[in-house]
């Protein structure tokens, strides 16, 4: 026994002396660290590793007196936390995570680099961590730091996986209170691009009207920095915010528009909307302006602005940003989405244009008192779903989207090179996990319960492993019986993705928040998807797309006609045929539709004439 034993720790001993290698980022700081502070920190890591915590503590406050008689700039707390934040940018969570947790064990009164851990949290999909390490930063920061540290952990820390619907509810409840804490004493933030990390762009897939949550965040960052509410003063002399009216210039000459987006590229926003923006700029309705934020633009677009109109790289301050798109004296701005980014939703509170608009890149409402307009459509928002807006809401007659059709692919691939068994029936659900709300959880649990050869088929996030490992919990609790049968696999390039969704028996659209550009790739393909509208736009996606093409037979009145759709489907390879062929016979109406753009042409004239 006393031989295996030391056979087992000599086997872990190059394992830990490797881990506390790479937690020292020894091949970039080996030059910036003193040697005696180096091996200080390696033989507290070493011994934290161990599980030797007393001896850590020892270890890490000596190295503390250490580093606290370096110079200033020259100190390894700095160099972890400069690190540290080299690797958040470039998604290295793991490597982030170590480089801040040092700088904190160096500064352990610094609320810097545990607010950074918070952060960290925020990308890997730990929430509830990420929450007890700004608990953390608050408990030891300065008042000027209190404010921002309070905002970033109510936007960082919303569940990107819930464990349950009741757990929705109850963080649905501290977001509230906490937002409402910060707004009857709003601190005050100076520039919320250096200072706010991320927008709230989870909380839009819980299943839930967020139109006050929004509006009150939008009011929160108004009296945090007033400066925000900048007007143009083109825009300040219309008679009426929000409309033209009498504004003089619009009848003299073609209205100016202009389009902000920095995802007009290889993007989900990008597959919506590249092509219909060229295609409003090349109908030279308007002297159209393309703004876009980075670099990433489709060549095409870009080619049609420089040709038919202007294209303008935003700067990266605001100050900067609004002086470019004022210049411009635009009559109508459009901004595709603001809820992906900071810089366009703090960008989107400026008033530089007499009507601003807002597209459904992200299907929610921004709450921001400048967008005058949430352009939708009567397909996919109904009569009184004005009440799911702070903005007033367009119905078009048609999406206002101009979208490809997803090539077949080149060769197809059998199931068995895909990892099916033959008498397998696979229901794939191809849509990222922060979709899988836990209300959908009882569909996927009924149709495996009354489909024992059936399969759940899901994909594993690239970057979020953790997502998959909370799932996989959730089903273990609420599915016990059939939680065997939900598969998760990689990612799938283009070409193996296409052929799941043409191999797969079904296609699975989960509750709440609806497939957008993977709806249209399986629509393209001419397969159907099993889709449950609800109350809210996103959960009415691929509905809308489903009465635009005028085919019916795939959407669910219930959960309960859910499953047995999905059932029927999967078990009858003609009903799929049937469907997928009346869907591709109706193709001309949902892709490639220029009679979209027209009519987002005609709204745009029919709103500057109010």
């Amino acid at each position: 026994m006393g031989l295996i034993l030391w056979r087992l720790i000599a086997a872990l001993v190059p394992r830990r002396a490797a881990r506390v290698d790479e937690a020292l980022e020894a091949e970039d700081w080996s030059e910036a660290i003193a040697r005696p502070l180096r091996a200080l920190l390696r033989d507290a890591l070493a011994a934290q590793a161990a599980g030797r915590g007393k001896q850590a503590d020892r270890l890490f406050a000596r190295a503390r007196e250490l580093d606290a008689g370096v110079p200033q700039g020259d100190r390894a707390a700095q160099h972890f936390y400069t690190r540290g934040l080299m690797h958040l940018r470039h998604r290295r969570i793991d490597r982030a995570r170590r480089c801040f947790d040092l700088a904190h064990r160096l500064v352990p009164n610094a609320a810097a680099p545990l607010g950074m851990l918070g952060f960290a949290g925020y990308f890997d999909g730990d929430t509830a961590s990420a929450r007890r390490d700004y608990d953390r930063a608050l408990a030891v920061a300065a008042p000027a730091e209190r404010g921002a540290l309070r905002i970033n952990r109510l936007i960082d820390t919303v569940p990107q996986i819930a464990s349950s619907t009741a757990q929705l509810r109850e963080e649905r409840a501290w977001f509230e209170r906490e937002l409402d804490a910060l707004l009857a004493d709003p601190p005050q933030i100076a520039d919320p691009l250096q200072e706010i990390h991320r927008t709230v762009f989870f909380l839009d897939y819980q299943g839930c009207n967020n139109r006050e949550l929004h509006i009150k965040l939008a009011r929160l960052f108004l009296r945090s920095t007033p400066s925000l509410a900048y007007v143009a003063a083109h825009a300040a002399s219309a008679r009426t915010p929000g409309t033209l009216g009498a504004y003089p210039s619009a009848a003299a000459r073609r209205p100016s528009v202009g389009i902000v987006s920095m995802f007009l590229h290889k993007h989900s926003v990008g597959a919506w909307y590249k092509h219909f923006v060229r295609r409003l700029i090349e109908s030279g309705c308007f002297e159209c302006v393309l703004f876009t934020y980075l670099d990433k633009v489709d060549e095409e677009l870009r080619d049609a602005a420089d040709v038919h109109g202007r294209h303008v790289f935003l700067e990266r301050t605001l100050e900067g940003a609004r002086a470019q798109i004022e210049a411009a004296r635009l009559d109508v701005l459009i901004y595709t989405d603001v809820a992906m980014h900071p810089f366009l939703y703090f960008l989107s509170f400026s008033r530089l244009a007499p009507v601003q608009a807002l597209l459904v890149g992200h299907p929610g409402t921004s709450g921001v008192p400048t967008l005058d307009w949430f352009v939708s459509n009567v397909h996919q928002d109904r009569e009184g779903d004005a009440l799911h807006y702070g903005e007033r809401l367009a119905r078009l007659p048609l999406i206002p989207a101009w979208v490809q059709k997803t090539p077949p692919p080149s060769q197809r691939m059998s199931r068995a090179a895909l990892g099916w068994h033959q008498r397998m029936r696979v229901y794939l659900c191809p849509m990222t996990l922060q979709k899988m709300h836990p209300d959908f959880d009882w569909a996927l649990g009924e149709i495996l319960r009354r489909d024992p050869d059936g399969e759940i088929v899901l994909f594993a996030d690239r970057e979020r492993s953790l997502w998959q490992t909370r799932l996989e919990e959730r089903f273990a609790r609420e599915l016990p019986s059939v939680a065997g049968r939900i598969d998760f696999r990689p990612f799938a390039a283009r070409e193996e993705f296409v052929n799941l969704l043409l191999e797969a028996d079904c296609v699975l659209d989960p509750f709440h928040f609806s497939g957008g550009v993977t709806s249209y790739i399986a629509l393209s393909l001419g397969v159907p998807v099993i889709t449950l509208p609800g109350e809210l736009f996103r959960s009415r996606m691929t509905a809308g797309m489903y009465a635009q093409l005028g085919v019916k037979g795939c959407v669910a009145i219930s959960p309960e006609h859910y499953v047995e759709l999905a059932l029927a489907f999967a078990a009858d390879p003609a009903l799929r045929a049937q469907a997928g062929a009346r869907i591709t016979s109706a193709h001309a109406r949902l892709f490639e539709t220029d009679a979209a753009v027209d009519a987002f042409a005609h709204w745009i004239e029919t709103v500057l004439e109010d």
